[in-house]
């Protein structure tokens, strides 16, 4: 009988541990993001149908926010029009962080364009698209930055290269680590309930 009336109290408290965990990883700051919003034409002038597949590393905003590894898919809507809202990489770490952007539109022309997109939004495909190695551009092709040329330049210390393999790597243990948290929240309330702590 003492159990009997112990349960929902103890009921209550775990009710009450797993709202306060949720809410706090509700609570957590997201990135700000700027929408890019534009129209696309095709070269004749005709508006552009299809669909843009945008890609990215993982990377830290410049206020220090984590944005993992992913992929979207846009659709061009009606009269080629454009909005999509990503987060800003203009100071991001690691530096060279660029959005890949594959446009797939519907006449078979396909083009590979790369973004760097400021915290101004809204803000236009010309605005943000960037050809690497240039002025414009995060990633460094000539003066004083951490590069090797291509002739005469020798390199210390090991080479790594960014790879799908690490962002899938990282992606399974993220999965990982959040199915073990949820088997020890469901361990523990059904410890309790079957047990009932004195």
């Amino acid at each position: 009988m003492f159990d009997a009336q112990r349960r929902p109290l103890g009921r209550l408290f775990y009710l009450l541990a797993c709202v306060s965990v949720l809410l706090g990883a509700s609570w957590a700051q997201t990135p700000s993001t700027s929408t890019v919003s534009d129209t696309v034409y095709r070269a004749d002038g005709t508006l552009a149908g299809g669909i843009l597949l945008i890609s990215w590393p993982t990377f830290s905003t410049a206020a220090g926010q984590s944005v993992a590894a992913g992929r979207k898919s846009v659709t061009l809507g009606p009269g080629g029009a454009l909005s999509v809202a990503l987060v800003p990489n203009t100071g991001a770490t690691p530096a060279g962080t660029f959005y890949t952007v594959v446009c797939q539109l519907d006449d078979g022309t396909v083009e590979t364009e790369f973004w760097v997109v400021t915290p101004t939004s809204p803000t236009t495909i010309a605005a943000v698209r960037t050809i690497l190695g240039s002025g414009n551009s995060p990633v460094t092709v000539s003066g004083s930055g951490s590069f090797v040329s291509k002739t005469g330049d020798t390199m210390s210390g090991p080479l790594q290269l960014p790879s799908e393999k690490s962002e899938i790597r990282r992606g399974v243990y993220d999965r990982i680590v959040n199915a073990a948290i949820t088997v020890a929240i469901s361990a523990a309330i059904a410890m309790h309930d079957r047990w009932s702590f004195k």
